[in-house]
């Protein structure tokens, strides 16, 4: 993981490129494939991420819509 500072978003963020990874550089994340998971979203889908879980998106048509909403439930006002 890195950088160890945080990015614009706030997130550390990996520097290996996921669909073509240099695994001389970096030999670890061989073993991160073997552990992820994928899925296709269509039309009106949605996905939760969890906070600092590794993601990589990928469009498969040439239009495509992405949103975020970063939703942080410890930061809210006190119950």
């Amino acid at each position: 993981m890195g950088p160890a500072h945080p990015t614009p978003a706030g997130t550390p963020v990996s520097m290996v490129h996921v669909s073509a990874p240099d695994l001389d550089r970096y030999p670890l994340f061989a073993s991160a494939l073997e552990k992820a998971e994928e899925a296709e979203l269509l039309p009106g889908d949605a996905i939760f991420i969890p906070r600092n879980w590794f993601h990589h998106v990928e469009a498969l048509e040439r239009f495509n819509v992405l949103v975020n909403y970063w939703w942080d439930p410890d930061s809210g006002p006190s119950r």
